[in-house]
C-alpha cells in the first residue's frame, strides 16, 4: 500500500513540475513585444510599416505655413520620405552623400550636429582649443583661437551654457565639387555672460535664459571615408 502511495505522489509531482516548466518557458505577448522593442532592427521595420504615421507627418509638414523641415523620429533616410519632406534637390544631394560615404545617414548626422552644437560652445567658453581643432575647419578654428587668446590676454572669461536645444531643422544640403555642406538651424535656450579676472560680471546675466536662433553650416570632404564633419560657418538669426 505504501509503495502505491509513493508511486501516486511521484506521478503527481512529475505532473506539477511539467506544468511549471511549461508555464515558465512560455512567453506572454507582452514579453515578446518587450523583446522586439529592444531590437533596433525591429524599430526600423516598424518605422517603415507605420505608413499612417508617416502620412500624417507629411500632411502636417505640408500644412506648416513656414514649411520648416523638422527632423522626426521616422526613418528619415528613406528616399521617398526625403523627397516628400525636403524637396527633390535636397533629397538628391543627401542620396549623393550616402552613395559616397556608406556610413552616412541623415538621422545620425542630425543627432551628432546637436552634440557638436553644445560641445563647441562649451569648448569655446572653456578656452579648449584642442577640442575646437577637432570639430572646426581651419578658418573657423583660427577665428575662435584668436578670440580665446584675446580673452586670456584681457583676463576675461566668456560663459556659455546651453540649457536646452528646442529644435534642429535641416535647411540646406549643398555639394560643391568634393565638399558637402549641410546647414542646420538651431533654436536653443542658453545663458551668456562675461566675467573679469575678479569674476565680476561685465556683460550679460548669469541667470537669465535667452532664446537663440542660429544657422550652423557643417562641411565634409566626400573623398574622406570617415564620419568627420567640421563646422565652417555660423550666423545668428536672433
Amino acid at each position: 500500500m505504501e509503495n502505491i502511495e509513493y508511486i501516486l505522489f511521484g506521478i503527481i509531482a512529475v505532473f506539477f513540475i511539467l506544468q511549471l516548466l511549461r508555464v515558465l518557458g512560455k512567453r506572454s505577448d507582452a514579453d515578446e513585444e518587450q523583446i522586439l522593442k529592444k531590437d533596433a532592427m525591429f524599430q526600423e521595420l516598424e518605422a517603415h510599416r507605420n505608413s499612417k504615421k508617416l502620412q500624417a507627418n507629411q500632411t502636417a509638414l505640408k500644412e506648416d505655413n513656414n514649411h520648416e523641415n523638422v527632423v522626426t523620429e521616422l526613418d528619415i533616410n528613406n528616399p521617398k520620405y526625403l523627397q516628400d519632406t525636403y524637396g527633390e534637390q535636397i533629397a538628391k544631394n543627401i542620396q549623393a552623400i550616402m552613395e559616397q560615404n556608406k556610413s552616412f545617414t541623415l538621422d545620425k548626422f542630425m543627432n551628432n550636429s546637436k552634440i557638436a552644437f553644445t560641445m563647441i560652445q562649451e569648448a569655446f567658453s572653456a578656452g579648449d582649443k584642442d577640442t575646437l581643432k577637432l570639430v572646426l575647419n581651419d578658418k573657423m578654428y583660427n577665428m575662435y583661437a584668436k578670440t580665446i587668446d584675446s580673452h586670456q590676454e584681457n583676463s576675461i572669461t566668456v560663459h556659455v551654457e546651453i540649457v536646452k536645444i528646442k529644435s534642429a531643422i535641416l535647411k540646406t544640403v549643398l555639394i560643391h565639387g568634393d565638399t558637402a555642406l549641410i546647414t542646420v538651424e538651431f533654436t536653443s535656450e542658453q545663458t551668456n555672460h562675461v566675467t573679469d579676472s575678479n569674476e565680476n560680471i561685465i556683460s550679460g546675466h548669469d541667470n537669465q535664459i535667452i532664446n537663440a536662433k542660429e544657422l550652423w553650416t557643417f562641411e565634409k570632404n566626400l573623398k574622406d571615408n570617415s564620419n568627420k564633419w567640421h563646422l565652417s560657418k555660423t550666423k545668428n538669426l536672433v
